[in-house]
């Protein structure tokens, strides 16, 4: 059967067309069908001419760039950036975008992450800018510099010293930090809620705790090695969010469904009378002595996600 159909396919039957008045109609209408030469040999020079003017067309400063809108662009190094990237795509025209050459302009900018570029002819061209998130900072040279999340350090890009600061054993020898354990932090803290993210001060590192983020105000959080880190901040978010974990020295989430508060301190008894044991004379009854400032560490504040299933931490004394 197959040897059938591939005789069929190499040799088609030949069609006769029917003899007569009806038959010679047709062969005369499907000779009018077949092109004559000039015919073919004008086509050919209208397709040549159309592609030809194309490509005149796109590079004719009748639709050169003119008008350049850059969007997205913030802190000390804008107008720089703004600059370079006008000046790139003057060299264009809207028919013909080069948005490598446009990454290239922007290269010496670490700020810079991606960018999208949309032309309207005949004269407009669109840059919508994406920058990276600072996420951390180093200490180079005794003043901190701002880190991206993957490893870029972004100098001249605004106050640092705000961003948690990492430790940095080695200074990096280029713009971009290599060194494993650095790159470890920084992925910690890329992983961070933003709310939680503005909270940490520091990151430590620990033999018997691993990676330990330091809250403004509050607890030190042990998260171990680098896995799980979104899972592991989910569980610090709840564990911050749950009222027994109120003035908690440390909370241990490197195992995120057992999170752990420890230091947690204990409420102080009521006495019969009403008054607080260790209250002074005149303290007026039902009221307590606060615990001395050394003692406990109130908590962070922080809007949580959803636990997502961890439940509530274990209070570890």
């Amino acid at each position: 059967m197959r040897r059938l159909l591939a005789l069929a396919v190499s040799r088609p039957l030949p069609v006769r067309l029917p003899s007569g008045v009806g038959g010679l109609a047709l062969r005369r209408f499907a000779f009018a069908l077949r092109p004559s030469p000039p015919v073919l040999a004008g086509l050919l020079v209208v397709l040549l001419a159309a592609t030809g003017g194309w490509l005149w067309l796109r590079d004719s400063s009748l639709v050169g760039v003119r008008k350049v809108e850059v969007t997205g662009l913030t802190g000390p190094q804008a107008g720089r950036i703004r600059t370079a990237l006008e000046g790139a795509a003057r060299n264009m025209t809207t028919l013909h975008v080069s948005v490598g050459a446009l990454r290239d302009a922007a290269s010496p900018f670490p700020i810079v992450k991606d960018l999208r570029v949309s032309a309207r002819p005949p004269h407009l061209l669109r840059i919508s800018v994406e920058e990276q998130d600072p996420v951390a900072a180093v200490l180079i040279d005794g003043r901190p510099v701002a880190v991206a999340p993957d490893g870029s350090l972004l100098r001249d890009t605004g106050d640092a010293s705000r961003l948690a600061l990492l430790p940095l054993d080695v200074p990096p020898g280029g713009e971009r930090i290599t060194a494993a354990p650095a790159r470890r932090e920084i992925a910690l803290m890329a992983a961070a809620p933003a709310a939680l993210r503005a909270q940490i001060t520091r990151v430590n590192r620990s033999r018997s705790h691993g990676m330990v983020a330091l809250v403004r105000g509050g607890p030190a959080l042990f998260f171990g090695g680098p896995s799980r880190l979104a899972a592991k901040w989910a569980a610090v978010a709840a564990v911050l969010a749950d009222n027994t974990s109120a003035g908690a020295r440390y909370v241990d989430v490197r195992v995120p469904e057992r999170p752990a508060a420890g230091g947690v301190p204990a409420p102080l008894p009521s006495s019969p009378s009403g008054v607080a044991p260790g209250a002074g004379a005149g303290a007026s009854p039902g009221t307590a002595t606060a615990p001395s400032s050394g003692s406990a560490v109130p908590p962070a504040t922080a809007t949580p996600p959803s636990p997502g299933g961890y439940g509530s931490p274990r209070a570890v004394p």
